[in-house]
């Protein structure tokens, strides 16, 4: 499908001696990309490249079925755009510890996960919030799987948010935008450009960032990003946050050799991916900050350990299925664990947001009794040792995310915690000739498996 004759035209206007360069990169291979989690590792060929921004950013040789890698589903990798994950060396620059962050257009995780990748276990916590309920459904499985605990998860308007108590100290907003930099990979992004939608998007990404700035802390961050090339939906947004919202630009020190554009307009810088100058989608990225007002005293930094409320306390003997110390919690549909570290920062929003999602849920109710939940096969703060376990091979591991009948005759009966390369998948209840598949329905794999399994690792 061929460019827009109007983006084409603005191209050109913006990069005149680039703009056959770029059409031509739009229209060429889509890199793929995976970033590792670095708390569930995975042994990896030597010879794929790193993503210069991020050490656990790797781009594959070709696309996989990533469907019928139960690696995948084990969360120890997740597919993401390489240009997004320039995020991390923002946040290894800021070098932020024991704080509150936000990010306001979450789905489907990539961004979420790795902002809580990088505050973990600095003391950080990660509200991750999607508007669009079905993709905040998406939001909760992705980093459910990333298996992190200093994170929650909203399906909230950025109003609801920002009219609370609560006050961030990192705001990511992820802009939607007129999604020029996926041209290569989306058909419809193509299809939808139009002048008059470049400008539906800013304004709307305007409208946003009004909504949430309120509950920005002084002296916090924004970081902004959208993948456009629009001046209209970048710069110029810069400048009217630093006009009409008192925030300013600040500089990032991304190395020349990694050809990010550094976009400057009216005292207002941002950073520009060209996906003929990296490897990976078109990108822009900029950083703020709130600045001119002394730190407000925030309620939930002074007295958020003597008023700390999370659902009903429990006696229930769970905290031997955890490796970390933490409060165990009756909420709506199980048992909930926070880990102490947190418990000062993270009790405010649970007691002021409706939530989705928070820190781990353990175990669900069985009878008079308790079973581990689905969830808690996934965490970095399961004991490990808490089940027997399966070792399975990837063709019964997929069985498993199907949900079809698995049996193990030779194992203990009762709970076995099911593994995939020492990571957890989930759990069955052994009955000896056959075995409950407790893997959510919801999740399960519906593709019928081949003849032939294949795995870039």
């Amino acid at each position: 499908m061929a460019f827009p004759s109007g983006f084409q035209d603005r191209i050109k206007g913006q990069l005149p001696q680039e703009a056959d360069l770029l059409f031509s990169a739009l229209d060429g291979p889509v890199p793929v990309s995976v970033r590792l989690n670095p708390f569930k590792p995975l042994q990896i060929p030597e010879n794929l490249e790193t993503t210069p921004w991020n050490s656990n950013g790797l781009y594959l040789k070709e696309r996989p079925s990533f469907t019928l890698d139960p690696a995948f589903h084990a969360g120890m990798y997740y597919v993401q755009e390489a240009s997004s994950m320039s995020l991390a060396f923002i946040l290894e620059q800021l070098n932020l510890e024991k704080i509150l962050a936000l990010d306001l257009c979450g789905a489907p995780g990539g961004k979420s996960s790795l902002l809580a990748n990088q505050l973990y276990p600095k003391g950080s916590f990660v509200l991750a919030n999607e508007v669009i309920r079905a993709r905040a459904i998406t939001l909760k499985e992705n980093l459910i799987k990333w298996g992190l605990p200093n994170i929650a998860v909203s399906n909230l308007d950025p109003k609801q948010i920002a009219n609370g108590k609560l006050r961030f100290d990192l705001i990511l907003v992820d802009a939607p935008c007129s999604g020029e930099g996926m041209f290569r990979k989306d058909e419809v992004a193509r299809k939808e450009w139009s002048p008059d939608h470049v400008e539906l998007c800013a304004a709307r990404q305007k409208r946003i960032l009004s909504d949430i700035l309120p509950a920005l802390n002084a002296e916090g961050y924004v970081i902004y990003s959208t993948c456009t090339f629009s001046a209209e939906e970048n710069e110029q947004n810069l400048l009217w946050l630093a006009e009409n919202q008192g925030l300013e630009s600040l500089e990032i020190p991304f190395p020349a050799e990694w050809n990010i554009v550094r976009k400057e307009y009216k005292g207002c810088i941002g950073y520009a991916f060209y996906p003929h100058k990296i490897k990976g989608e078109g990108f822009f990225v900029a950083l703020l900050q709130k600045k001119g007002a002394n730190r407000e005293t925030i309620d939930h930094r002074e007295k958020a350990a003597n008023k700390f409320r999370l659902g009903k306390k429990t006696d229930a003997p769970v905290q031997c299925w955890l490796n970390t110390e933490s409060e165990i919690f009756e909420w709506y549909d199980g048992l909930y664990a926070l880990p102490n570290e947190y418990i000062e920062i993270a009790s405010p929003v649970f007691q002021q947001l409706p939530l989705q999602y928070f820190g781990l849920k353990v175990a669900e109710a069985a009878g008079r009794d308790w079973k581990p939940s689905p969830e808690l096969a996934f965490s970095v703060i399961a004991d490990q040792t808490a089940f027997p376990f399966i070792e399975l091979s990837q063709v019964d591991a997929l069985h498993f995310l199907r949900r079809d009948e698995l049996k193990f005759p030779e194992a203990p009966q009762g709970w076995l915690r099911m593994v995939y390369k020492r990571q957890g998948l989930g759990y069955v209840k052994n009955l000896g000739k056959r075995s409950n598949n407790q893997y959510p329905k919801e999740w399960r794999i519906l593709m019928n498996l081949p003849d032939q399994l294949e795995s870039w690792h």
